[in-house]
């Protein structure tokens, strides 16, 4: 299996996002300490610049690496759904 570096740099950015977001989100919401919603939001402004150019290497590598399009369209989809659930947590802090 050929190694895919923008497939494993698209997913372990999307997977530590979330995690750190919800860590971040949960113990605003178990303690009401405002310093966890700081936190979040200087951690929104520094992962939303990653989060918009691995897409983009990813979206340019589906096309180089038509093969292993589908899974390159997997990683796109699992990096999109994590923009619903950062608003979400927005909205409920």
């Amino acid at each position: 299996m050929k190694d895919l570096t923008e497939i494993k740099m698209g997913r372990m950015l999307t997977i530590g996002s979330f995690a750190l977001g919800t860590i971040l989100f949960l113990a605003y919401s178990l303690t009401q300490n405002g310093i966890f919603a700081i936190l979040g939001l200087y951690y929104l402004m520094a992962v939303i610049p990653a989060n918009l150019i691995i897409p983009l290497a990813v979206i340019v590598g589906a096309f180089i690496n038509r093969d292993r399009f589908p899974e390159y369209v997997q990683t796109i989809i699992l990096m999109l759904l994590n923009i619903p659930i950062a608003l979400f947590y927005l909205r409920l802090i």
